[in-house]
């Protein structure tokens, strides 16, 4: 078997509560140390439950026709990395067709928006023994940003609580800008890159072009950025000309 397919088993195991104790404390250590592991559990936990939404519609529109087929709510994972490809298909489609007609600013920062993933949250933990970090990236991964920036108030600051504070701000329609500043003028923070994007993307959702261009040459000098591929797509399209 494959190393990526092992992983993705991994991954579908550990989600579904399917591993041993040990099993489960051995991915946990992984997941401490593998961001890129995170992200493919977070990818997971998102494409199985839109799957599982998208099936619970179609039941619910076909439920008086007794010839229907209904699915599995676990769909396999087939489907479920299927469907995640024709996400990123349909992402793409999308952004051509932005890039090629004239837009409004909001439509741009949503065409160009992208999902950050909550820090992993150990399953292993009691419930009642969750850090409020856990808690608040429980929350913000069920998208309940209000609910997650109150438990990331409650926490010492640091430039991760700052950032995720900030993207829970964005997620509940507020000015993340105070959150992200303090982020964007750390060097050292490996959130300043994704702190400067977002704070772009909300510039121009409120319609201010100057203030994201200077934003978007601000990041288009930096090296490594995570979103540069985004950043020369957008810059290349002069959809921020006047």
């Amino acid at each position: 078997m494959r190393a990526e397919d092992a992983d993705i088993e991994r991954i579908e195991a550990y989600v579904e509560g399917r591993m041993s104790d040990a099993e489960r404390h051995a991915f946990e250590e992984r997941l401490g140390t593998d961001s890129a592991l995170v992200d493919e559990v977070h990818a997971y936990r998102v494409t199985r439950k839109a799957l599982a939404q998208v099936f619970a519609e179609q039941q619910q529109g076909k439920a008086h026709n007794d010839n229907v087929v209904r699915p599995p709510l676990t769909p396999k994972r087939t489907w479920v990395w299927a469907a995640a490809a024709s996400v990123a298909l349909l992402l793409g489609v999308g952004s051509w067709y932005f890039l090629g007609s004239k837009t409004s600013l909001p439509e741009l920062a949503e065409c160009y928006a992208v999902h950050e993933s909550p820090l992993p949250v150990l399953m292993s933990a009691p419930q009642d023994h969750h850090s409020e970090l856990d808690k608040s990236m429980q929350l913000f991964g069920a998208d309940r940003y209000d609910q997650a920036l109150a438990e990331l108030d409650l926490l010492p600051t640091s430039d991760t609580v700052a950032f995720y504070a900030g993207l829970c701000e964005l997620g509940i329609g507020q000015d993340p800008s105070a959150r992200f500043q303090p982020v964007i003028d750390n060097d050292k923070s490996m959130y300043q890159a994704k702190a400067l994007y977002h704070l772009m993307l909300w510039h121009l959702e409120q319609g201010r072009r100057s203030d994201a261009v200077k934003l978007l040459n601000e990041q288009l000098r930096m090296i490594d950025h995570p979103y540069h591929q985004q950043l020369e797509a957008l810059a290349s399209s002069n959809a921020l000309l006047p």
